[in-house]
Order: structure tokens, then C-alpha cells, then sequence
């Protein structure tokens, strides 16, 4: 490590941009890639909550596999965690009807955080780590140009 302000600029935009997007959409694309896996592995994503009706199990668990596949992999990641959002919302609404608010919050934490790193992820992107900059397509990297006003000078 640098004593050095511009080591530590450089660290700093490392984080921001590099390692901190990426580890955020990871956890997210990880958790709900194996939450859809473990779905789809009960009858194709027909058996694991009999209350709900067969298209929603599948709407649900193969959503969850594919935006969480999207997300890792960092291919539209916005709109992938956009809808794991919105897979996530309904399942709880679902699941619970609109009775979730009257549930203790240890009951539906686990929901609360995950809807709030689907949130954040399709709010910040997915880094400079992802295929889309690859790609040609827009990333984070091209959507956080600041203007040569504001970019800080390295010595």
C-alpha cells in the first residue's frame, strides 16, 4: 500500500468502480441463482409452494435462475436486478398476500435485504466488470463520466 494521495485515489476508484459493484451484484446473483436452481429442481419450479399456481412457481423460479445468471455474469445488469426485484416483491406478496407487513420483521429480513440489493444494484449497475462493457454495450464505466471540472488532478 501507497502513502501517497494518488495510491490512494487509485485504490479508491478501484472499489467504487471495480471491486465494490462487482462483489455487491455477485451476492446478490449468487443467492438467487441457487434460491431458483433449488426451485426449479422441485418439478421443473412446480413443486415448492403448492398455495402459489403453477405459472407463478415457474415465473418465479426461472426468473430467479436467469436474472441471477444475468447479474453474475454482468450481461444487462440493471434490468436483471430490476427484475429480481420485482421476482422477489411478488413472491413476498404473493406468498404472504399483504399480511407481509403484519409479520414480525425476523420473518421477512431475509426478503427485505435481498430486495434491497436488488435495488441498489439496478440503481448503481454492475461496475467496470461486466460483459456488456465487453460487448460494446453501456456499463457503469460510461455512465459515471464526470466532466474535467469535476474529475480530481493526479500530480
Amino acid at each position: 500500500m501507497t502513502d501517497s494521495p494518488e495510491g490512494d485515489l487509485i485504490m479508491d476508484r478501484a472499489f467504487r468502480d471495480k471491486i465494490g459493484p462487482m462483489a455487491f451484484r455477485l451476492a446478490l446473483g449468487l443467492v438467487c441463482l441457487i434460491h431458483g436452481f433449488s426451485k426449479i429442481r422441485i418439478g421443473g419450479g412446480t413443486g415448492w409452494n403448492p398455495a402459489l399456481a403453477t405459472h407463478w412457481q415457474m415465473a418465479i423460479s426461472w426468473g430467479e435462475l436467469v436474472c441471477g445468471i444475468l447479474v453474475i455474469i454482468g450481461m444487462q445488469c440493471r434490468p436483471a436486478a430490476a427484475g429480481l426485484f420485482l421476482i422477489l416483491l411478488s413472491e413476498s406478496v404473493l406468498q404472504y398476500q399483504w399480511d407481509l407487513w403484519k409479520l414480525p420483521l425476523r420473518e421477512w429480513e431475509t426478503t427485505l435485504v435481498f430486495l434491497l440489493m436488488a435495488l441498489g444494484v439496478a440503481s448503481i449497475g454492475g461496475g467496470e466488470w461486466i460483459i456488456d462493457l465487453r460487448l460494446g454495450g453501456s456499463g457503469t464505466k460510461s455512465s459515471r463520466k464526470q466532466s474535467p471540472a469535476l474529475q480530481p488532478v493526479l500530480k
